[in-house]
């Protein structure tokens, strides 16, 4: 880590840099209405961590927000933030059945955390928790600094997404709703016999040093079981690199690959791999990170979006991008936004030889302009939608901080709009992008 004074000097600047569409690569089915200016920051994981967009790594600050529509009244859980991902059907049904209620409260440094429950399953622990704090967060009440302790194992400051909604404020205090996602993907769960014994402490939330705990006690058996970790230490040929990869993790709220380069002393970089599943999920890459001691592998890991079912087969397709085209490329269609929404009826594109496009709804709210879309085939590149003006402006796409609960393969887009100018959503061929591997694809069975 930084120096902490300098890292919270450097995240606190970082606040207010607006975010490069260019960078951002995933749905927004879940952050459906945000507010028109305030931006999210997991600002300590992202200073943290070198995030990979479409094959490419970069460091990368992303910001959302949330504002919520009715509730699903039938959720047994109080939580807003997760009641949202459950209406979306971004968590499964049989999620609720797998709670583990904490019902724990900590008080430090004016701030009280309410733990409420928590989803375990391999990969994540989804944790479901309300603040009432004396001050305004800027943004997401980030974890910056946390130790989690799970049957023995240590896990010092593991990573976080964070998500966040202030809910009221009386009498000069303030209330939030929030989910962290905190990641395990260095556990095997299934390794686990008997009870699974948890304590996680929260060292610092928002830039505030202080103590927050819990600790529970629970059931093997309330693990989520539609999660799944596969060692597998096949090679994948990349990019003309060699990697190896040695473990992949199935989860209901992201996967992960993990990796190793097969040529010592040699930075190759990231894979750039899209995963298939033979229960029809694909894995897309969102963000990666990789290190090399001196004379060592390059070692790393690649975070992909969730399964809906837990597969028998995985089918790894490398790709690369085609560098130095993306300026150039003109769209191979161009449907007029005021057309499509008269019209009211799907429109579907060939976007590459392996790729098909659906435009399913395109719909209008004040400045806010949402479509849902479907990416069908082996499309791995998601810049393939934009939207921009009459006089060609593109608009801004409202960007997520969590790919997590969002897919490139069926989802939602938001774009701020001025409701006055005309638009048009803009559809790319993926083949002007990238390139597909097909000669290097691997088959894997998993037991």
């Amino acid at each position: 880590m930084l120096n902490k004074d300098i890292d919270f000097k450097i995240k606190k600047e970082l606040g207010d840099i607006s975010v490069s569409e260019d960078f951002i690569d995933f749905t927004e089915e879940v952050l459906k209405n945000l507010p028109e200016k305030k931006k999210i920051i997991n600002k300590r994981n992202m200073l943290k961590k070198g995030i990979m967009v479409a094959g490419i790594s970069s460091i990368v600050l992303i910001g959302s927000s949330f504002m919520y529509p009715a509730m699903a009244k039938s959720l047994p859980v109080v939580n807003k933030i997760f009641e949202k991902f459950y209406e979306y059907g971004y968590v499964s049904k049989e999620y609720v059945n797998y709670l583990n209620t904490i019902n724990q409260s900590d008080n430090s440094e004016g701030v009280t955390i309410n733990f409420d429950d928590i989803i375990i399953e391999n990969g994540s622990l989804i944790l479901n928790y309300r603040i009432i704090s004396n001050k305004e967060f800027a943004s997401v009440a980030g974890i910056w600094d946390s130790v989690l302790n799970i049957n023995g194992i240590k896990l010092d400051d593991p990573r976080t997404d964070d998500f966040s909604k202030l809910i009221k404020e009386d009498e000069g205090k303030y209330y939030y709703d929030q989910v962290s996602e905190i990641d395990i993907s260095n556990i095997n769960l299934e390794d686990f016999k008997e009870n699974i014994e948890i304590e996680f402490i929260i060292k610092n939330l928002d830039g505030i040093d202080g103590t927050w705990r819990f600790a529970l006690k629970t059931e093997k058996e309330k693990i989520y079981g539609k999660s799944k970790m596969v060692n597998l230490n096949i090679d994948v040929k990349c990019r003309e690199n060699l990697y190896t990869i040695k473990k992949v993790t199935l989860g209901s709220f992201k996967s992960k690959i993990d990796f190793e380069g097969r040529e010592e002393n040699e930075d190759i970089g990231l894979p750039i791999i899209g995963v298939f599943t033979d229960k029809g999920d694909i894995l897309k890459p969102f963000r990666g990170e990789s290190s090399k001691e001196r004379g060592g592998k390059e070692r790393g890991s690649v975070i992909t979006n969730s399964i809906r079912e837990i597969p028998s087969k995985l089918t790894f397709i490398p790709y690369k991008i085609i560098e130095g085209t993306t300026d150039n490329i003109k769209p191979i269609k161009k449907i007029s936004v005021r057309e499509f929404m008269q019209n009211n009826k799907p429109i579907d594109i060939k976007a590459g030889e392996n790729v098909n496009i659906r435009i399913g709804r395109a719909n209008i709210d004040e400045n806010m302009l949402t479509i849902d879309f479907n990416i069908d085939g082996y499309g791995v590149y998601a810049s393939l939608i934009d939207v921009e003006d009459s006089n060609g402006e593109k608009a801004l796409w409202n960007s997520g901080n969590n790919p997590s609960i969002n897919r490139l393969d069926n989802g939602r887009r938001l774009y701020y709009i001025d409701p006055d100018k005309e638009y048009y959503i803009n559809i790319y061929n993926q083949d002007d992008y990238i390139t597909l591997d097909l000669d290097n694809i691997k088959h894997v069975e998993l037991d």
